[in-house]
């Protein structure tokens, strides 16, 4: 097959566009390229693929098996993918060897909550209020400019509803503020050193905020 870096690609039997994960929303790719009359080849690792019923061919395949990325990409005319969590030295293989559709730098950019959002800031698109939480005063400080309950994300591999946490923030801010109050002395005061700098108290305790997310 001669791949062409001219678009569109018309259908034919070589023509074959490949879809990359066998999930529901691959499914529905390889269903709508059907309906334009393109054929498919599906590449995904064996297990509960529902497009895999609507495909017409299929690789089976671990996310850093080369090899089969490599004789995968040879049958295909270009390439997507049904979500961001593939590997970028996957994408960058198959990138080298057909076309990739979005290019990983997608991919890569949308793998990463935060840089997926500082994008979308730097195109001219809203998004939520968020900040980056990389320790416990990070969450602490966050806590102070949110209002009601929030949502604990990871910023890697989090997707459907997978790496979130829901949040009760009036909850966390009572245990920070509960925390802050326990610096204090037995009388109620700060408990100063020699240097005149605020101690902690004998009754202190970190805030605990894991309890707070469910």
């Amino acid at each position: 097959m001669t791949k062409a870096n001219n678009f569109p690609i018309l259908p034919n039997d070589e023509n074959l566009i490949g879809i990359i994960g066998g999930g529901q929303l691959g499914k529905m790719i390889a269903l709508s390229a059907s309906r334009a009359g393109y054929k498919t080849h599906l590449y995904c690792p064996k297990g509960d693929n529902p497009a895999e019923a609507v495909v017409d061919k299929i690789t089976h395949g671990q996310w850093d098996d080369y090899a089969k990325l490599v004789e995968f990409s040879n049958d295909v005319f270009c390439a997507t993918s049904e979500f961001e969590n593939i590997p970028s030295k996957s994408l960058e293989l198959l990138s080298n060897k057909t076309k990739v559709v979005p290019i990983s730098l997608v991919f890569r950019c949308a793998q990463i909550r935060s840089k997926e959002k500082e994008m979308a800031l730097k195109s001219g698109f809203k998004t939520p209020k968020w900040f980056l939480i990389k320790n416990t005063d990070d969450l602490i400080s966050s806590i102070k400019n949110l209002s009601k309950e929030g949502i604990l994300k990871t910023n890697s591999l989090g997707y459907d509803g997978k790496g979130q946490f829901g949040i009760n923030l009036d909850k966390c801010f009572e245990e920070v503020q509960n925390s802050n109050m326990s610096k204090l002395g037995e009388d109620g005061k700060p408990i100063y050193n020699e240097k005149g700098k605020v101690m902690k108290g004998p009754n202190y305790f970190k805030p605990n905020l894991n309890k707070f997310v469910a």
